[in-house]
């Protein structure tokens, strides 16, 4: 079997590709997969209820910034360099630069999944 991941354009080899069948990664069995994971929650919630570490889990980098005297932890959206005072708030940040401040003040009900990754050794 193989997938898109494993053609020889991603350093894949085949001795005969032609006789290979095309499926799709979601359809491949699970023998196949590089990683399993299992789900461990699974809920709903309005978007602004998010907790810090959710924010922390969705990306939310932490980091020091200041100067000599006075360093402060501050919360950083992945590809920002403008700190925040809490994940919270720079997951608001990251949020709205993908789907915009209104999506954000709309405060959806969004679906939370929570997972574990299991090894397949």
């Amino acid at each position: 079997m193989r997938s898109r991941k494993d053609s020889p354009s991603h350093g894949g080899v085949w001795e005969d590709p032609a006789a290979l069948k095309w499926r799709p990664s979601i359809h491949m069995p699970r023998w196949a997969s590089r990683i399993t994971l299992e789900v461990t929650d699974i809920r709903v919630e309005q978007l602004q209820n998010i907790k810090e570490e959710d924010a922390l889990a969705e990306g939310i980098k932490t980091g020091r910034f200041g100067n000599k005297s006075n360093w402060r932890d501050g919360f950083y959206a992945p590809g920002d360099n403008q700190p925040c005072f809490s994940a919270k708030e720079a997951f608001k940040y990251l949020w709205q630069s993908i789907y915009s401040e209104e999506s954000w003040n709309n405060n959806p009900w969004v679906w939370v999944i929570e997972f574990r990754r299991i090894n397949n050794d």
